[in-house]
């Protein structure tokens, strides 16, 4: 099958229309099996790049569906402790893995599964999907907010200041005297910076702490 989506300059309209279809097809499973293509009706913009608006407005409403992604997999985190306590991350995963959830695709799925197994533990298990910059983003902002609540307490929203150090870094920054009231939250984000130095893909630089 092949869809073609067309508009006046082919800057704006029609590619923001094929992008979100080749999203939907994406999760959906089917993007080998449909061709999706924009053109325009004139000639002004043949060989630009999309307008800078529609541009934002795309990164934009991908940055809101990672952020909801990332919520949902926070409420879930604990799913397998309704198995067991013992290796609950795991069971939450095959949980997520194998439920028949309404309005989620299969793989929607199969990626918050990803994040709650990921939640704990060495980050070895995910090696084939720590080149995903988003998933990545998601699962370490999870992993940090399971440590800053690990106490069952509710935590100090300034404590920590995650930012992106150039290409597959981030650096986590302490607020002061944090270290020193809460030291075995901080000895767990040692331990977490330990971890993702492990792996291959990314770094993590800690401060202050």
């Amino acid at each position: 099958m092949r869809v073609l989506f067309v508009c006046l300059g082919n800057i704006c309209r029609s590619p923001t229309a094929e992008g979100v279809l080749r999203h939907q097809l994406q999760a959906a499973g089917l993007a080998e099996q449909v061709h999706v293509a924009s053109a325009g009706t004139g000639d002004w913009h043949v060989g630009k790049a999309p307008d800078s608006r529609t541009c934002k407005a795309a990164l934009a409403r991908r940055a809101g569906r990672a952020l909801r992604k990332l919520g949902w997999a926070a409420q879930l985190h604990e799913i397998g402790t309704q198995v067991s306590h013992s290796d609950y991350h795991k069971h939450g995963a095959y949980i997520l893995d194998n439920c028949d959830a309404p309005g989620f695709a299969v793989n929607e799925m199969h990626a918050l599964g990803q994040l709650v197994l990921g939640q704990r533990g060495k980050l070895r298990k995910l090696e084939l999907v720590l080149d995903d910059e988003t998933f990545v983003m998601q699962l370490l902002s999870l992993r940090l907010a399971i440590i800053l609540c690990h106490a069952r307490r509710d935590p100090d929203p300034q404590a920590l200041h995650l930012a992106a150090l150039g290409a597959r870094a981030f650096t986590i920054a302490c607020a002061p005297d944090w270290a020193e009231a809460y030291p075995q939250s901080a000895h767990l984000l040692r331990e977490e910076v330990l971890a993702w130095q492990k792996t291959s893909y990314w770094r993590v630089e800690l401060s202050g702490c």
